[in-house]
């Protein structure tokens, strides 16, 4: 409901999968509302040649757009019914990146987002967050240990959620 996509966009991104000989597990567009390596505020058109382009690694890719084949779906285990409403994309990705499977951004894709207005008219939308990214933490100190979780910006290239992590510093 907050998005708007363009022609082809399907075939585009499915050619980036591995099980249609991609390069990718996972991929996703750029877009306007997102973070990181995935935004592009403005969609000018492709340029270039099909064969030329190649996804740009990632670490984490936004969930309003995610395309993986059926079969690493299901090795994954499919969705954790725990983590949604914001952190579903970053589970999704570090269990991908757990078992060596690749994420990519299709560069070639565009697919304007509008943002959280599919969550507005919930009244709910900041406690469901709160319980699904409580899930995701619990996760993530049940396999790193207490006190060992990685900062979100080394898990996923970026702080969306705070994990816990304290740097330490040493000054000598």
């Amino acid at each position: 409901p907050d998005t708007h996509v363009y022609c082809d966009w399907v075939e585009r991104m499915r050619r980036y999968l591995v099980s249609e000989g991609g390069p990718c597990h996972a991929v996703r567009p750029v877009s306007n509302n997102v973070a990181g390596i995935q935004k592009n505020k403005f969609h000018y058109g492709a340029t270039g040649t099909r064969e030329t382009w190649q996804p740009v690694p990632a670490q984490v890719l936004i969930g309003f757009c995610l395309m993986m084949s059926k079969t690493t779906y299901d090795h994954l285990g499919g969705m954790d019914d725990g983590c949604f409403l914001g952190c579903d994309d970053l589970d999704i990705s570090w269990r991908m990146r757990q078992q060596d499977m690749r994420l990519g951004v299709a560069t070639d894709v565009y697919i304007h987002h509008e943002c959280h207005k599919s969550m507005e008219q919930n009244p709910d939308t900041a406690k469901l967050s709160a319980q699904s990214e409580a899930h995701l933490k619990a996760k993530l100190i049940a396999h790193y240990g207490h006190g060992k979780v990685p900062s979100a910006t080394e898990l996923w290239g970026a702080d969306f959620i705070d994990t816990g992590y304290t740097p330490t510093i040493s000054v000598c």
